[in-house]
């Protein structure tokens, strides 16, 4: 009895043991293959989240990719469902770069994102017009001596009528010849210039030395064209229409209406006539004392547009609250 009790006992202890040892096997299998999961996990979140990166930074606030509404390119060769990267700007300032990546042995899938701004570089400016010389003004002529903003976005203060000559104090700001290396449109002194936007099959055609961007219609194609214009001497500008940054070395006569938003540095005398306006700020370094003259014209002080003209200088980095995210 016992013998024939014994070798069940021994069946059942076996089939316990071998039962242990697969169950052993089975969680150090599984195991490992979390371990691996895991591991894949955290490469593929790595890799997510460099990618991500290294698209930001390789952007530039002067990139191609513009417009006033959401703009997307893929800024690799493989698609979103499976990996790479997508660029998105909103408007001018804002980016949101979305990178997938997907692991190869689980399967595993990543999505890291940043939300970038730009923010534009520093500006002392704090007045409608700086000049080292005297300015004369005469006739229906404003300036904005306050630097007080007008009205929302990108409004605009203009003083009234101001007749007589005053002293608007010394001039703050980069030297000239900086400006004038920046430039990406250039002209001989001497220039007779008359700016005004052009396109190119419904495309702002950007290469015309003579397209300084939109500053009267807020839709226009142009709108978010801010090129750097720097004139070698003196110039004259009949009409027309202009934006972003205008350095003359010399002279700067503005006459026909002229309208620019943004920056003007002048490295003599300044003569606005003929309804003349300048929105941003103007500063003229008029070392000679030859004094300044607006006849009929305009310059008011604008913040909001001086940060647009002046984005192309800017840095990009994350908002800092919530720039990340990671959907799953």
């Amino acid at each position: 009895m016992r013998r024939g009790f014994a070798l069940p006992v021994t069946l059942f202890a076996m089939v316990v043991i071998g039962g242990l040892v697969a169950a052993v096997l089975f969680v150090a299998m599984v195991g490992r293959r979390s371990g691996g999961a895991t591991l894949e996990v955290v490469h593929v979140q790595f890799a997510a989240e460099t990618a991500a990166h290294r698209v930001a930074g390789d952007l530039s606030p002067s990139g191609d990719l513009s417009s006033s509404t959401a703009t997307s390119m893929p800024v690799s060769d493989a698609a979103m469902a499976v990996g790479g990267e997508l660029l998105t700007r909103f408007g001018s300032s804002v980016w949101l770069v979305d990178a997938v990546e997907s692991g190869e042995r689980f399967g595993a899938l990543r999505r890291a994102g940043l939300l970038l701004v730009s923010r534009p570089a520093k500006m002392l400016l704090r007045k409608g017009l700086i000049s080292t010389g005297p300015v004369s003004l005469s006739g229906a002529s404003g300036v904005d001596l306050f630097g007080v903003e007008a009205g929302e976005g990108c409004g605009v203060s203009v003083a009234d009528s101001l007749p007589g000559v005053l002293d608007f104090g010394s001039v703050e700001r980069e030297s000239l010849d900086q400006w004038l290396a920046r430039a990406t449109k250039t002209f001989p002194g001497g220039a007779l210039i008359s700016p005004r936007p052009e396109l190119m099959g419904g495309v702002c055609d950007k290469t015309v030395v003579s397209n300084w961007g939109d500053a009267t219609d807020p839709t226009g194609v142009c709108r978010d064209f801010f090129p750097v214009v720097g004139v070698f001497g003196d110039v004259t500008i009949e009409g027309g229409q202009g934006q972003g940054v205008l350095v003359v070395s010399g002279n700067l006569t503005a006459r026909a209406g002229f309208v620019f938003r943004g920056l003007v540095v002048v490295g003599r005398r300044l003569v606005l006539e003929g309804g003349a306006r300048m929105f941003g700020a103007v500063q003229v370094d008029d070392s000679l004392g030859e004094g300044s003259a607006l006849v009929d014209s305009q310059i008011g002080y604008s913040g909001c547009v001086l940060r647009q003209a002046l984005s192309d200088f800017g840095l990009i980095s994350p908002l800092e609250q919530r720039g990340w995210f990671q959907p799953y």
